[in-house]
């Protein structure tokens, strides 16, 4: 088969959704969507979807510049920003297996490669509909402040995870794991808008449901975690006001 073969049949079978959305509300000039369109010069298959706040239209954008629009009631900001971004683009994912990836997330080329080992794991239990995997922090080395950040992430997102797996308690970590996309959708989404930590409420869901939360150590996702002493104070308050709230 030729390029363009190959290329047409990656398309049917997964898609790369990118959600930003005031995508719509920046200007030409501005730099994140310079950024934005510089990515979908490097990424044509890729789709970026956003609100259109004067319209009160979610849009999805493909590489091409075409487009697609829904109509929604009112405005979307109604709750927290981050899962009322999530489940804003989720109307326009296809597929039964959803991954998603957070913004200061990477795979290495050779953890992409076991992501068909990965999805198996869904066979092997039909209970399973959500999967988590940890985190390689590779900010560690960038002063003390990112070695301390790095360090509480790892203790969390292995040691703890792994012991409520074996627990049979584990809720969920939020990214880079992976959701059955048929339970979802009929879940009301992958997070709780009205929540700071909003991905934990997705295995509150599942596992009151009597379904599964996996935690697979095979396969990690890169991860660049805050440097600076702001953001890492910001992200702490974050989890405190979350744990709270739980």
């Amino acid at each position: 088969r030729d390029a363009a073969e190959i290329d047409a049949m990656v398309q049917d079978k997964f898609q790369y959704v990118l959600g930003a959305q005031l995508y719509g509300m920046k200007q030409p000039d501005d730099f994140k969507k310079v950024s934005y369109d510089r990515l979908k010069d490097y990424y044509p298959n890729m789709d970026i979807v956003y609100f259109d706040m004067g319209r009160n239209y979610s849009v999805l954008m493909n590489g091409k510049g075409e487009s697609r629009e829904i109509q929604l009631p009112g405005n979307l900001g109604l709750g927290e920003g981050k899962p009322e971004h999530q489940n804003h683009l989720l109307k326009f994912v296809r597929g039964t297996k959803l991954q998603v990836i957070d913004v200061n997330q990477d795979f290495y080329i050779e953890e992409a490669f076991k992501m068909p080992n990965l999805l198996e794991a869904f066979k092997k239990d039909k209970n399973i509909k959500l999967i988590g995997i940890p985190e390689d922090i590779f900010t560690e080395d960038f002063k003390e402040i990112g070695r301390y950040a790095a360090h509480a992430d790892r203790t969390f997102a292995s040691t703890v995870q792994r012991t409520l797996n074996e627990l049979g308690m584990r809720m969920h970590y939020g990214h880079p794991d992976v959701f059955d996309m048929d339970y979802v959708r009929q879940m009301g989404g992958v997070s709780k808008a009205s929540y700071v930590n909003e991905d934990i409420f997705s295995g509150y869901n599942i596992l009151l449901l009597g379904k599964r939360v996996e935690f697979l150590e095979f396969m990690r996702a890169g991860k660049g975690r805050e440097v600076g002493f702001p953001t890492v104070f910001g992200l702490f308050k974050k989890f405190g006001s979350g744990a709270m709230q739980q």
